[in-house]
């Protein structure tokens, strides 16, 4: 079962990296967006937190996302290494993306995104739910279509995401008393000395 998964993922990133060989032009967009898109999420978190001001749910959104990208992906890839598509020498010499051959597996960026993005749907953020998934899917999809990725690594990292969302939603009120009231006070004490 797992040599037919590998092989679909080798046969996948080949397909989409020949075929932007050829569509360069196209392969630049997603270039673009694969780097770049994910910073939009912090920007967009700040910006949340001056004007919405619901901290406990943008606190917990960001913890989730946190805790599966430096927690559980960590974790994981002490147990499971698994180089880049680009750096197994299946696709051709040039790099679309340029990127230190670390660990592919699970993508961290699809973990933090999609942390995000399911914890805002277990508060019942909907809104921000549907702008975060949107960015999570496009950053995702774009990170595996120009082989900094296998499809696996990014289905692996929106599982671990979920998961992450779950426990930190499972263990809420010790975050929220030892984590969010702290941080809430003290960003309400010190912006109250600014004004």
């Amino acid at each position: 079962m797992i040599n037919y998964l590998l092989t679909i993922d080798h046969f996948l990133a080949k397909y989409f990296y020949n075929y932007f060989i050829v569509n360069s032009g196209l392969c630049g967009i997603l270039v673009l967006l694969a780097k770049w898109l994910v910073y939009l999420t912090p920007l967009l978190l700040l910006i949340l937190w001056f004007y919405k001001k619901n901290y406990q749910n943008l606190l917990r959104a960001t913890f989730s996302g946190l805790f599966g990208w430096m927690i559980i992906n960590r974790l994981i890839s002490y147990f499971f290494y698994r180089p880049r598509p680009f750096s197994e020498s299946l696709l051709g010499k040039k790099e679309f993306l340029f990127h230190r051959p670390d660990y592919s597996f699970p993508s961290d960026h699809a973990t933090f995104l999609s942390g995000i993005t399911f914890s805002f749907l277990l508060f019942k953020e909907k809104k921000l739910f549907n702008i975060f998934l949107a960015i999570a899917i496009t950053t995702s999809l774009c990170r595996f279509l120009v082989g900094v990725h296998y499809l696996s690594d990014i289905l692996a990292g929106w599982l671990v995401g979920l998961i992450s969302a779950f426990i930190m939603k499972s263990i809420d009120n010790l975050f929220e008393k030892y984590f969010y009231s702290p941080i809430i006070w003290t960003y309400k004490t010190i912006f109250r000395f600014i004004k």
